[in-house]
């Protein structure tokens, strides 16, 4: 059994934040969001399909982002739904009993394999024939999409430390500070747009509810598909710059640049534990379309898990 962070730990951590408030000038509302984001990313399911928030050493930075936050809660008298509470989340994910039985006992090696949820239709054509779209990175920046899904891939926007000042430069060609200014932050634009393919690196029975899937392709040998993929890709774009690896995690309050911006998210996507497959073309573009490619049978590698 994984060791617990102790409750002495995480109140050295709500003394230290006492000291440096970070969050001290955010909105209410801000506030809400960054402690579900926080919980969003704890949150797991027992082998019963029971909710529980993760709380071993191995979540201890986000478990110390959520004491900062329920500790800036604490002092603005605001109390919210806390790590208490996993069971509101049962409504959001009604498909974990079913997942857990489809699931069935399968065993896998810790980073030998890859996980691709989505519709049935679709993960056949990819499982019999190598059938794959990839979309342009500004494709996810709409809306419409779920909220795991959805996300402005062009640009990653870091949060200033608090006593930043900014200056502008007056009639007399003086540089006076703007007084009031707070929470200051800085966006950063990529220079273009670029293709972008996303699989998970782990299984988790809550995923088929984030990604509103009703099936999954477990790839237990990367390696095969992997070599399949990229040689395409190298074939037909062989003057783009290809690259794939494991997505890193930012926390807009804790940034540490330089930030490759088509291989780093947001931390509220953290619990997605993403590989990614990207290209971009050699000179510049906006606008891209989606290409759909055939790699070949993926039958000797994989196999389709259904609900």
């Amino acid at each position: 059994m994984e060791e617990l962070i102790t409750l002495k730990q995480k109140q050295e951590w709500r003394e230290i934040y006492k000291q440096k408030r970070y969050l001290a000038n955010l909105s209410i509302i801000s506030l809400k969001i960054r402690l579900e984001e926080i919980l969003s990313n704890l949150l797991n399911f027992s082998k019963n399909g029971e909710p529980f928030f993760d709380q071993t050493i191995k979540m201890k930075g986000l478990i110390e982002r959520y004491i900062h936050v329920d500790e800036e809660m604490n002092q603005r008298e605001i109390y919210e739904s806390s790590i208490k509470n996993p069971g509101k989340y049962l409504n959001k994910y009604t498909n974990v009993e079913n997942a857990i039985k489809a699931w069935d006992n399968r065993k896998l090696t810790e980073g030998k394999h890859l996980v691709k949820f989505g519709k049935k239709e679709h993960l056949c054509q990819m499982k019999e024939n190598g059938n794959i779209r990839i979309n342009p990175a500004s494709f996810y920046n709409d809306s419409s999409l779920n909220k795991a899904v959805q996300d402005d891939e062009l640009s990653q926007t870091t949060m200033l430390p608090k006593g930043t000042k900014i200056k502008r430069q007056n009639s007399n060609s003086e540089f006076e500070e703007i007084k009031g200014v707070q929470n200051l932050s800085m966006t950063n634009k990529y220079t273009t747009n670029f293709y972008v393919y996303c699989m998970s690196t782990i299984y988790q029975h809550r995923l088929f509810d984030d990604f509103n899937a009703n099936a999954c392709l477990l790839i237990y040998n990367e390696k095969i598909f992997l070599d399949k993929f990229l040689r395409i890709l190298k074939n037909y774009y062989s003057e783009w710059q290809l690259k794939s690896e494991n997505i890193k995690y930012y926390d807009p309050f804790f940034p540490k640049p330089p930030l490759d911006i088509p291989f780093n998210k947001h931390f509220r996507y953290w619990y997605q534990s993403e590989y990614r497959i990207s290209f971009k073309p050699k000179n510049p573009a906006d606008n891209l379309d989606y290409i759909d490619l055939e790699i070949g049978s993926l039958n000797n590698c994989s196999e389709l898990i259904l609900l």
